[in-house]
C-alpha cells in the first residue's frame, strides 16, 4: 500500500472524527505492510495503528488439507481415498500458506488424474512441488518483498539482488544483505 493511499486514509479518520464520529479501517497485508509501518518516514500514520500478526494456519496444515478434501468431496469418499496420508503429511511439511496448498493440492489432484492414480501419493506431490519452494527468493516473495522491494530496502541493483536470490553473490555482498533482511525479521 503506497505512502499516499496511508496518508489519506489518516485524513479520512481525523475528517470523521472532526465531526464526532468514528472509523475504525482494518487494513490487511504481507508482513512487510507492518515493516513499513513501523519505518520512521511512516511514523505519522504507524504511531495511529496497532499492528497484529496472524500466524496462518502454521500446525493446522494437515487437518487444513483434510478439511479441502473432505468439502470438496462426496459424502461418501474420504480424504484418504483421494490422496494418501503420506501425501498429505509431505503437502503439509512442504508448504506454509494456504494459497501454496489449494495451488499444489491442486496440481497433484490433475496430475494424479491425468495419471489415473487413485489415491495420489507422494510421488505424484514431489512431481509437482517447485523443488526451490521453500528458497529464499519465494520466502521473501511471500513476505511481500519481491526484487523491486528488495532493490529500495536494500539499497542495491537489480542484479546484485537477483545474484543474491540465486546464491551467486559475493560472500561479503550476502552477509551485508543478509544483515539488513535480518533487520525485519525475515532470517
Amino acid at each position: 500500500m503506497s505512502h499516499k493511499t496511508l496518508i489519506g486514509l489518516k485524513h479520512l479518520i481525523e475528517t470523521v472524527e472532526d465531526s464526532n464520529a468514528t472509523l475504525a479501517i482494518i487494513v490487511m497485508g504481507h508482513p512487510k505492510l507492518g515493516n513499513d509501518l513501523r519505518n520512521p518516514s511512516m511514523e505519522e500514520i504507524g504511531a495511529r495503528a496497532k499492528v497484529f500478526n496472524l500466524n496462518g494456519i502454521g500446525n493446522y496444515k494437515r487437518q487444513y488439507i483434510e478439511w479441502i478434501l473432505d468439502k470438496c468431496s462426496n459424502p461418501d469418499v474420504k480424504p484418504y481415498d483421494i490422496i494418501t496420508k503420506e501425501a498429505i503429511e509431505l503437502l503439509s511439511e512442504r508448504l506454509i500458506t494456504p494459497l501454496q496448498i489449494a495451488h499444489y493440492l491442486t496440481q497433484a489432484l490433475a496430475k494424479g488424474y491425468e495419471a489415473g492414480l487413485k489415491p495420489i501419493d507422494n510421488d505424484i506431490i514431489e512431481m509437482v512441488l517447485s523443488p526451490d519452494i521453500n528458497a529464499i527468493g519465494p520466502k521473501l516473495a511471500r513476505q511481500g518483498y519481491n526484487i523491486p522491494v528488495l532493490c529500495e530496502y536494500l539499497n542495491a541493483n537489480c542484479s546484485d539482488v537477483r545474484s543474491y536470490i540465486q546464491g551467486k553473490l559475493s560472500s561479503n555482498k550476502t552477509e551485508d544483505f543478509n544483515k539488513e533482511i535480518q533487520k525485519i525479521g525475515l532470517l
